[in-house]
């Protein structure tokens, strides 16, 4: 999850498309380029994002945005 959740973010807002452009890969941006879509940095980036998998042995593991100030942890049962 914590992986998932530290890869770079892209989000569209109308026509215009922002991102963390220094954490995408050349190939990525290049991709991204040629399907019209041109990254911009700069605005809103840090998304604040937290996630939890729940695996199919019921084991939780989670992951929280590190650009802000979110933080995982399993909190231990009542």
């Amino acid at each position: 999850m914590q992986q998932a959740i530290d890869l770079p973010n892209l989000y569209a807002r109308g026509a215009d498309f922002f991102g963390e452009v220094a954490k995408f890969s050349p190939a990525v941006l290049e991709g991204l380029k040629a399907r019209g879509v041109e990254v911009k940095t700069g605005r809103g980036e840090e998304s604040g994002l937290h996630g939890v998998i729940v695996r199919t042995d019921g084991a939780l593991e989670g992951g929280a945005d590190t650009r802000r100030e979110g933080e995982w942890r399993l909190a231990p049962a009542n």
